[in-house]
């Protein structure tokens, strides 16, 4: 079963679903975040992205003092179990 997402957990996955490389850096999300008009704290991101690990959304990678975040779920498999959850609980 995949878990839901919060709105600014899921404008984290967005990002990370957009991005043409195969892994995502800190910083490219942090940018990303302040170019869409929703700049976030360090911290808060950290932790957002902490969520997303435990949820089973992403894996980092350490690489020295920086972290690699790949995605273990697609942007298809989201859309396709928030749309059955929707329509079980619709009909």
């Amino acid at each position: 079963m995949i878990l839901q997402l919060s709105d600014a957990e899921l404008e984290i996955m967005k990002i990370v679903w957009g991005n043409r490389s195969e892994v995502t850096l800190f910083p490219y999300i942090m940018e990303a975040l302040t170019a869409r008009g929703r700049p976030c704290q360090k911290n808060t991101l950290i932790v957002l992205l902490s969520r997303l690990m435990n949820k089973g959304f992403l894996r980092a990678r350490k690489i020295g003092r920086r972290n690699e975040y790949t995605t273990l779920i697609s942007e298809a498999e989201y859309q396709t179990a928030q749309t059955k959850d929707f329509l079980d609980k619709i009909y």
